[in-house]
């Protein structure tokens, strides 16, 4: 009789081997492709915040090349490979994002003095963590919203999806501090010593080795081309649809669910109050955001992959934010910068 603890060991060293076979790959031919901006251009963003839109419509206006990635900092690397590594599947593009992400950290070490060029986006933190969760909930959660349907009624659907999100999700705290840790430290950015213009959406930000354009996702599908433009000097540029969750197989479900989740205060007032909160939406942007969440009336919410372009809500039905609940999330040291987690691109 074979022993199935012997055959999962060879199952795993197997899918080593073959990770690390296609990540030599993915370096070689990052290696040989032309360089050709001076500045080398990067979508640089937290996951489910439209990165993958971002880069198609940068490169179908004939940019090339531009890197995809979502860490670049040695502990977000690190965290990223742990996971990648131990579920990797030839059919999932995510590590390449990894890969790439590895590469562009090299070249920072190696090349202190080049200059690189960085598109961001900053969504609203629980439309984010929503969007993440379902993203990763069947193959981290065991999370089949079709088949948990079929089975139960509404209420109870998401009545286990809220459980399961607040209690088993691990990345709550990722979009709160990936600014810092893989924004700010890496690239010599302050993006606290301004105030975000708000009503433009966008924003370009000077710093120590990048030029970086900061963008809201929310505001994505009235000022992607003019922010553009003005920030690389490129007219007409469309924000292009990629990886939209309402197109996966999950879809009715997922909406059904983002239509009527709601959230505690507790939750609500720890991410609408920290510092990178208050610094990308005005306390009444918030207040709406929070509200949304609260009635479990999303409807046309931001937590579809999908960017909003209209923005607004319900502003004038939200409950004023508890500034005694409000968390200052300091700037951490390179060696203290928290790790992002994996989340499905």
């Amino acid at each position: 009789m074979s022993d199935p603890h012997a055959a999962a060991g060879s199952a795993a060293l197997r899918r080593r081997a073959a990770y690390e076979a296609a990540k030599a790959r993915t370096r070689l031919r990052l290696a040989r492709r032309r360089r050709g901006r001076p500045q080398p251009l990067l979508v640089h963003q937290m996951g489910k915040v439209a990165s993958s839109s971002v880069t198609a419509s940068l490169q179908e206006a004939g940019l090339d090349p531009v890197y995809q990635v979502h860490a670049v900092s040695p502990a977000g690397l690190a965290a990223l490979e742990a996971s990648y590594a131990r579920r990797w599947d030839p059919g999932h593009r995510g590590a390449q994002h990894l890969w790439q992400g590895q590469w562009v950290a090299g070249r920072l070490a190696r090349e202190p003095q080049r200059r690189w060029q960085v598109v961001t986006v900053v969504r609203d933190p629980v439309a984010r963590n929503v969007s993440s969760f379902f993203q990763v909930a069947r193959s981290r959660y065991g999370l089949d919203l079709g088949e948990l349907a079929r089975d139960r009624s509404e209420d109870e659907v998401v009545d286990a999806v809220r459980a399961l999100f607040l209690e088993r999700f691990d990345d709550h705290e990722g979009p709160v501090r990936w600014v810092d840790a893989e924004l700010a430290v890496p690239f010599g950015v302050d993006p606290w010593s301004a105030p975000f213009p708000r009503e433009r959406g966008w924003a370009v930000l000077r710093g120590e080795r990048a030029d970086v354009l900061v963008l809201r996702y929310e505001d994505l599908g009235r000022c992607f081309g003019e922010a553009v433009e003005a920030f690389l000097g490129l007219p007409g540029v469309r924000l292009a649809s990629r990886n939209v969750s309402s197109g996966k197989d999950y879809a009715d479900a997922y909406r059904a669910v983002e239509r009527r989740l709601t959230l505690d205060g507790d939750y609500l007032d720890r991410m609408y109050g920290s510092r990178y909160a208050r610094h990308f939406w005005s306390d009444e942007e918030r207040a709406a955001h929070r509200a949304r969440w609260v009635a479990g009336t999303q409807g046309t919410s931001s937590t579809s992959s999908t960017p909003d372009a209209a923005g607004g809500g319900a502003a004038a039905a939200a409950r004023p934010l508890d500034p005694d609940r409000a968390v200052d999330l300091r700037r951490p040291t390179p060696s203290t910068a928290p790790s992002p987690r994996p989340s499905g691109r």
